[in-house]
């Protein structure tokens, strides 16, 4: 049976302008804006989209991500992949490597903070949070992965998606842009 969905995309918004009242279950998508235009850089699923949003954060500034040179973030999906570091000036070996993360880290701070500085998301509640709802979270994340081109993404991975159709993708025109027309 195929579940025939709509996804709604709020307004992209900073990062650090997350509302910790809120805990929604759905997919989010977030990425760097340059000169006001969206760069997409990762779709996850969350059962907490505003606590999962929070750790990103968390991961980017304690060195347990990837921290990409701020004058190659614009085009950070050329790096990607394991036959070119160039524009990565750190690539995380949490938690063995994190020694090397505190002896670079006046040099990457600059670079974290572009990367922080940038930072903006976006994301698609599902208001039924059923059992039903939930099982498919993977599925729809993969499918705007896939949807998006994971080429263009620092996602490393996406699945097949047989089980979800999209019905309409609306809201924040910036995201929905990402998206080929259905």
């Amino acid at each position: 049976m195929k579940l025939i969905i709509d996804l709604f995309w709020s307004d992209l918004k900073p990062i650090n302008n997350i509302d910790y009242s809120k805990s929604e279950i759905g997919v989010y998508i977030w990425g760097f804006k340059y000169n006001g235009i969206f760069i997409p850089y990762y779709v996850g699923n969350a059962i907490n989209i505003q606590k999962r949003l929070t750790q990103h954060v968390s991961y980017l500034i304690s060195g347990q991500y990837c921290i990409i040179d701020s004058s190659c973030l614009k085009e950070f999906y050329k790096y990607k992949g394991p036959t070119t570091n160039k524009g990565l000036l750190y690539i995380p070996n949490y938690p063995k490597g994190y020694k090397s993360f505190l002896e670079k880290r006046k040099f990457l701070q600059p670079h974290i903070d572009n990367m922080v500085d940038r930072m903006c998301y976006s994301y698609s509640v599902f208001r039924d949070a059923s059992t039903n709802s939930i099982k498919y979270l993977c599925q729809i994340e993969n499918e705007c992965i896939n949807r998006i081109g994971i080429t263009k993404l620092w996602n490393k991975q996406c699945g097949k998606n047989n089980e979800i159709i999209f019905n309409s993708i609306k809201g924040d025109k910036q995201v929905v842009g990402l998206f080929p027309k259905i």
